[in-house]
């Protein structure tokens, strides 16, 4: 049985368990999301990026559905996935593949470099926020006088 207190957080789409966890139903904001590879170290020592990791690395939040496909179609053909092509002077090649109805794998290539994101088209839906329980701090022990002598 759920309380009235309970069930009038719960209407409002917000709940909060015991532990802490904040719990939000969105109202359906769309947004643009991009993963790729991203740069994060020099193994080699000559200023070449040899270490990588697929990341989420930008979340655009859009007006609407077709705000989000229109701002998703252009980025598709002008999104640079790594620092060696942000620079412009490379010229290359770019393949998109739709791997869904709102998502898309981009392969862009120059003479020696592969490098590919991943962009897609999401409603966020739930949004979830931990906060810790404030700490009980316990009082210091009682001072207790020491005997010197037995």
């Amino acid at each position: 049985m759920v309380s009235s207190e309970a069930a009038g957080s719960l209407a409002s789409g917000c709940r909060e368990s015991v532990s802490g966890v904040v719990d939000v139903e969105s109202e359906g904001t769309w947004c643009v999301l991009i993963e790729q590879d991203d740069d994060i170290g020099d193994v080699d020592g000559v200023g070449g990026f040899d270490v990588y990791r697929w990341k989420l690395v930008a979340e655009h939040e859009a007006r609407d559905e077709e705000h989000a496909v229109a701002w998703a179609e252009e980025l598709l053909q002008t999104h640079l996935p790594s620092r060696r092509f942000r620079h412009g002077l490379w010229s290359h090649s770019r393949r998109i593949y739709q791997l869904g109805e709102r998502s898309w794998l981009v392969a862009i290539q120059d003479g020696t470099h592969t490098r590919h994101f991943r962009l897609c088209v999401a409603k966020l839906v739930r949004t979830t926020s931990f906060v810790p329980p404030k700490r009980v701090v316990p009082p210091p022990p009682e001072k207790r006088r020491r005997r010197f002598f037995g």
